[in-house]
């Protein structure tokens, strides 16, 4: 009795006074739920979104309206509308038009060679395949008509015979990514003049690797519309485009803690979404071996966690043609003399002598021995050391790409060799670095013994700045990865030297820092928002302006990547301490924006919200809220 009571006092707000009968001793409930009139006024609100100031705004639809989505909204919207990272030069048109997912046709491939047809082939599939899933996924939820209950206001008549055909042109056999591939693409959308709802789609590039970029960009100019049933894509569009740099990657650390491949997977497909085209896999440190080599099993033996925490040859294969179909490349690391102590055991049981120091040094002395616990450090003086590194790398470039590898190289604590008695003997007369040095150009020449053309990535470390690096250190062997702050002077000085630099600035583009040390109470960094990431500039050091740069030097900047160490990072959170930080880098990387507006936010929110779609784990930027009230999130007087 209560609840009808209740029902019937909620219901004389709906309907007018008069549509209730006096009785008392009847029961309206029933009745009223019944009348059309009812089921019109309690229904849920009909949603639409309108462009407003470059923001899509959500706002009620009128009864006659037609309903955009907050994604179809977005294909118009904006100075860049909906791509991420936004293209060097590009022109849309103000409306769009729907299609059926059976009638998104890959109508030609021109490629040079069958490999490269293949490529374009699988890349085109993903995105094809993404459509059908993503409406399977949607019909799914289509039977909760009480809370989206509006019906298709337009016939599949309208629709259903438009077509969106794709050619794609490829001109070069390049299968293979290189700091030297042309990344380049051009997409041409237009409708056939004399065919209304008849898109034709051209894609063109140098290389596999840039027309997968126009592919990604032509996902990203397609919404799926509730309304319908169907997608929408830009009726009109044009975009000319390359990356600004050719070195854009993420490091992420599975020898702290290890990342199955599933992660690592789905980590490759948010590159993709993003343009991003570097991996960077620290596969070992003194924590663990990770890699297992065919030809030294011993490392994962004695250096691994687990049967569990070992990654195969055949798998690392596998990984790699999976990351090439979306463009991005594997660059392995080998950390060495220093971070070398899990897996490096195993010397004297196995008559080689030994093979690294203080492996596992428990004692209190650690921070006088290494940079961090467990410590470890190779051996340089011992044959066999460079004989099982070059087995190793064999092992590795095998697998992996065999242009690019990173041989570690940072924080070597010298005087922990100083305390052997065969290094002091060796040493005599001559400096602690000098046997860093002896270890550097020994380790090299294994490299490229297995591989002439392999180029070696180091950290920056002492042994980079040092005065006497260039004659150690040739400028053709090695590229060095900047770790030092934006400021550090020795940016400069590597530029003079003639190294090409990749830059990880310490002070802006660690996405491991604020999480406070995992040491105790040793230093406690600061969190890098996005803004830091977005706003970094590659330019020397603290000079901070272009106009410093000869052409030369900066044709030596290749590009930034944006460490994730793995200390205090697991499978569990690691895409979310990535994404959508890393999304900021890469649009830094490859559009080179001079400035951040206050549509950056606004656009990136939303490529965060599309992220999600297509299944990545990320953090929020902001209450949800703001992503369909853009516009209300922003404050005027924020300096960040």
């Amino acid at each position: 009795m209560l609840l009808t009571l209740s029902l019937t006092i909620l219901i004389t707000k709906v309907l007018s006074l008069d549509e209730i009968s006096a009785s008392s001793d009847h029961n309206y409930t029933d009745e009223i739920f019944e009348t059309e009139y009812f089921k019109q006024k309690l229904r849920a609100p009909r949603w639409t979104y309108s462009c407003i100031n470059n923001v899509c705004i959500r706002k009620e639809a009128q009864d006659a309206e037609a309903v955009s989505s907050l994604d179809v909204c977005w294909l118009t919207c904006g100075t860049h509308g909906p791509v991420w990272p936004y293209p060097k030069k590009h022109r849309r048109g103000s409306d769009s038009i729907k299609f059926l997912p059976g009638n998104f046709q890959l109508l030609e491939v021109s490629a040079e060679s069958n490999a490269v047809k293949q490529l374009v082939e699988q890349a085109f599939n993903l995105k094809r395949d993404y459509l059908k899933n993503y409406l399977g996924v949607t019909n799914q939820s289509s039977s909760y008509s009480f809370f989206w209950p509006f019906s298709s206001s337009s016939s599949s008549n309208e629709f259903e015979s438009n077509r969106v055909q794709i050619t794609i042109r490829v001109a070069l056999t390049d299968e293979m990514l290189t700091l030297v591939t042309d990344e380049s693409y051009e997409i041409r959308i237009e409708e056939e003049a004399q065919s209304a709802g008849q898109l034709q789609v051209t894609i063109s590039g140098k290389t596999f690797f840039g027309v997968r970029h126009g592919i990604e960009t032509l996902s990203q100019v397609i919404a799926f519309e509730k309304e319908c049933g169907c997608f929408q894509i830009v009726r009109n569009y044009y975009a000319m485009d390359k990356p600004a740099y050719p070195y854009r990657g993420i490091l992420i650390d599975s020898a702290r803690n290890f990342i199955p491949l599933r992660i690592i997977k789905r980590v490759i497909d948010a590159m993709s979404y993003n343009k991003l085209n570097m991996l960077h896999l620290h596969l070992s440190d003194s924590n663990a071996f990770t890699f297992h080599s065919k030809s030294v099993p011993q490392m994962t033996q004695y250096g691994a966690l687990s049967e569990n925490h070992i990654y195969y040859p055949h798998e690392m294969a596998d990984l790699v043609k999976y990351a090439r179909i979306r463009g991005v490349k594997l660059v392995p690391e080998l950390d060495a003399p220093s971070h070398a102590g899990n897996g490096w055991q195993f010397g004297s049981k196995y008559g080689l002598g030994k093979l690294a120091f203080y492996v596992n040094a428990y004692d209190n002395s650690w921070p006088s021995t290494c940079g961090q616990p467990p410590c470890g450090l190779l051996n340089p003086l011992n044959i066999n050391t460079y004989d099982i590194l070059e087995r190793i790398y064999g092992d590795m470039l095998d697998v992996f790409d065999d242009d690019l590898f990173h041989m570690g190289g940072d924080e070597v604590n010298t005087h922990s060799w100083l305390r052997q008695p065969e290094m002091k003997k060796w040493l005599h007369a001559r400096d602690a670095l000098d046997l860093w040095k002896y270890f550097q150009t020994e380790a090299l020449k294994r490299l490229k013994k297995v591989n002439q053309n392999a180029t070696a990535i180091l950290w920056t470390s002492k042994l980079t700045e040092s005065e006497a690096s260039k004659k150690y250190l040739d400028t053709n062997d090695y590229i060095i990865q900047v770790w030092d702050s934006s400021t550090s002077t020795q940016i400069q000085t590597l530029l003079n030297k003639g190294f090409s630099l990749i830059m990880s600035f310490v002070d802006t583009l660690y996405l491991d820092w604020g999480e406070g040390s995992w040491l105790g109470n040793q230093h406690v960094w600061p969190f890098h928002m996005w803004q830091k990431l977005y706003d970094a500039k590659l330019n020397v050091g603290h000079s901070r302006n272009p106009a410093n740069l000869g052409r030369s030097s900066q044709n030596q900047v290749l590009g930034a990547e944006a460490p994730l160490w793995g200390e205090k990072v697991g499978p569990e959170e690691l895409e979310s301490k990535l994404w959508p930080r890393a999304a900021a880098l890469a649009e830094n990387l490859w559009s080179n924006p001079t400035s951040r507006g206050d549509e950056v936010y606004t656009r990136l929110n939303y490529h965060n919200h599309r992220l999600q779609q297509r299944g990545i784990p990320t953090s929020q930027l902001q209450p949800e809220s703001c992503l369909h009230y853009n516009g209300h999130c922003h404050n005027p007087q924020d300096t960040i």
